[in-house]
């Protein structure tokens, strides 16, 4: 299994239980800079994401690639650097991946994901679906999540704010509504696992409801 984005939120709770899974036999993941993590059946490598020509020709094999890199416009600073981490790192990834016979390639995205939308940061998650629907894995799993719960590294007052306020009227969100339930970054490392173990068939889109019934069954 390759993890992409374990320094992140979601991603280092997929590394956490891929690691203590036994039904993983070896993890990988690539990463800017070295985590400091040491564990017998783990290979972290070190890359320039967009360097495409050496990650393909160092392209481990592999079943599985989890995908849950991603950025803030805020942290990235321009919107070009935001497509590259959220659109174009994940594609190009998905497309050596395809290349190389990778069967399952599961991606955190976002619920409300819409090439065509008019928000910059949901048109970008839709164009990223779709690039990579287009590839015809024969199992891609896109996990749109709501609000992700959970400690980051890093500040974000706003997004506190917003976890403090949908947590508490999470139990309002009922019908339609269910899938902008905020939910916690582990229940979704949990579902990609689940999605990544068990060869999902053919293209899914999984929202709240289905992101916790695969939490559950991992």
């Amino acid at each position: 299994m390759l993890i992409i984005g374990a320094s992140g939120l979601t991603g280092s709770f997929v590394l956490k239980h891929a690691l203590e899974d036994q039904r993983i036999s070896e993890v990988i993941i690539w990463v800017r800079k070295p985590l400091g993590i040491s564990h017998l059946k783990l290979k972290e490598a070190v890359v320039n994401f967009l360097d495409f020509d050496s990650n393909e020709a160092n392209f481990p094999l592999v079943d599985s690639v989890c995908c849950c890199i991603g950025t803030t416009l805020k942290k990235a600073g321009s919107k070009k650097v935001f497509h590259d981490t959220d659109v174009l790192i994940p594609q190009k990834i998905a497309e050596i991946a395809h290349k190389k016979g990778v069967k399952t390639f599961v991606l955190q995205s976002s619920i409300g994901a819409n090439s065509n939308s008019n928000n910059f940061y949901l048109k970008c998650k839709g164009e990223v679906e779709h690039n990579i629907s287009e590839l015809n894995f024969n199992s891609f799993i896109i996990l749109q999540p709501s609000l992700l719960l959970g400690k980051r590294k890093e500040k974000r007052f706003s997004e506190k704010i917003a976890m403090y306020l949908m947590g508490a009227l999470n139990g309002l969100f009922i019908g339609p509504l269910k899938n902008y339930k905020a939910i916690s970054a582990e229940r979704v490392a949990k579902a990609m696992l689940f999605a990544a173990i068990n060869s999902m068939s053919n293209k899914q889109t999984c929202a709240f409801p289905e992101i916790e019934s695969m939490a559950k069954k991992f």
